[in-house]
C-alpha cells in the first residue's frame, strides 16, 4: 500500500510538470481517500461468530428425531455425569449431547455402514466452523474462543463420515468440536478415524460409533505441554512454578512455550470457558457380532494409537452407560 507522503510527492511532481499551482491539503485528502479505497476490508467471515447458511434441525430438547444414531434407539445414560446444562442436539447423520458447562460435546453418536462411508468419500470438506445458534449464548462456544488457542478444532463426529453436503456442513458446528492437540488431531487420531471407517466397510450391517472427550482431574494438556517445554530446556525445579498458572508462565518466559492467547490453566479452559479435554475416546459397537471396543487416547502430541479397551472398561472410566440394555463382548 502506498503511503500518503509518497502520493503527495507524486502530486507535487505532476503539478510542477504541468505548470499548475499545488494545493497541499487537497492532495493529502485525495491521497488518504485513495489509500482507504485500496485497503481491503477485514475478512469478517474469519473474524466473526455468525452462523453460515447451514440448515439445522430444530432444537426439540430430545433425540426423538435422530434416534437412529443409537443402538436400539437408546441414547447413553448420563447418571451423575454432567447432568446440568446438557442439551441433546440432532443433526443430519449424527447426534450430539452437548454440555453448556464445558462448551463442548459430551459425546457425538453416529450410525455408519459401508454405503454411507462410500458416499462420504465423494463429499468435499466445507471447513466452515460456526457457533450453533440453537445453544443459548452463555453456553455456546464461539469462533473467538478458539482464535489463537494453539489447539485444533477437533471433530467428534468426523467430517470424513458425512455422506451429504448438508451433514458435512453441519459437522463443523462447534457443538461437535473440542480443543484438540494439532499433531494428535492430524496424525494419531486421524489414524483411528480411518481404521474405524475401514472396519465399517467390512462389517455386515450398521455399526454404532460414539466419540467424546474426557476431562481427567489434574491432567491439563496446556500444563502438560508447558512442562514438556521446560523439560526440553532442562529448566531447574527452582525456576518452575508449583501451580498450573506458574508452570505455564515459567514455560513462556524461560522455554519459548507458546501459550494459548486466552486460557485458564487452573480450570484448563481456552477462550471464554471452553474446556480442554485430557483424553478422547471412540467407542465402536457392531450389533452383528455383539462386539464393542473403545479407542482411548491422551489429548497429546505424544499419543499413539494403542490397544483398544473393553466396553466395560470405558464405562468404568467415564461413568457413562453408552449402550443401555446391552452387554457386548470385546
Amino acid at each position: 500500500m502506498k503511503s500518503i507522503k509518497y502520493l503527495v510527492y507524486l502530486a507535487i511532481a505532476l503539478s510542477a510538470s504541468q505548470g499548475r499551482s499545488f494545493d497541499f491539503a487537497s492532495a493529502a485528502v485525495k491521497a488518504a481517500a485513495s489509500i482507504i479505497q485500496e485497503t481491503p476490508a477485514p475478512h469478517r467471515a474469519q473474524q466473526g461468530t455468525q452462523q453460515p447458511d447451514v440448515k439445522l434441525p430444530a432444537d426439540t430438547g430430545t433425540f426423538d428425531t435422530c434416534r437412529e444414531n443409537f443402538a436400539n434407539g437408546s441414547p447413553p445414560i448420563l447418571t451423575g455425569v454432567m447432568g446440568a446444562r446438557t442439551r441433546p442436539l440432532c443433526f443430519d447423520g449424527f447426534a450430539v449431547m452437548y454440555s453448556g458447562d464445558r462448551k463442548t460435546p459430551i459425546y457425538s453418536a453416529e450410525s455408519l455402514n459401508r454405503h454411507r462411508i462410500d458416499d462420504a468419500r465423494k463429499e468435499s470438506r466445507t471447513d466452515v466452523f460456526f457457533a450453533d445458534a440453537r445453544v443459548p449464548s452463555g453456553d455456546r462456544a464461539t469462533l473467538d474462543d478458539y482464535r489463537g488457542s494453539t489447539f485444533d478444532r477437533g471433530h467428534m463426529a468426523p467430517a470424513g463420515d458425512m455422506a451429504t453436503p448438508n451433514s458435512m456442513a453441519q459437522s463443523f458446528s462447534l457443538t461437535n468440536i473440542v480443543p484438540q492437540d494439532a499433531e494428535n488431531n492430524r496424525n494419531a487420531w486421524a489414524d483411528i478415524e480411518k481404521a474405524t471407517r475401514s472396519y465399517v466397510r467390512r462389517a455386515a450391517g450398521n455399526v454404532y460409533v460414539i466419540t467424546g472427550p474426557v476431562f481427567a482431574s489434574g491432567n491439563c494438556p496446556i500444563v502438560e505441554s508447558a512442562t514438556r517445554a521446560l523439560d526440553a530446556r532442562s529448566i531447574s525445579s527452582e525456576k518452575r512454578g508449583n501451580t498450573p498458572e506458574g508452570i505455564v508462565s515459567a514455560a513462556v518466559r524461560l522455554a519459548g512455550f507458546k501459550a494459548p492467547y486466552r486460557y485458564d490453566a487452573r480450570a484448563c479452559t481456552i477462550g471464554h470457558g471452553v474446556a480442554v479435554p485430557s483424553h478422547l475416546f471412540k467407542l465402536v459397537y457392531d450389533p452383528s457380532t455383539n462386539r464393542a471396543w473403545a479407542h482411548w487416547q491422551e489429548n497429546s502430541p505424544l499419543a499413539r494409537p494403542g490397544r483398544p479397551i473393553s466396553y466395560q472398561e470405558l464405562v468404568r472410566r467415564t461413568g457413562i452407560e453408552f449402550l443401555p440394555g446391552l452387554n457386548p463382548g470385546s
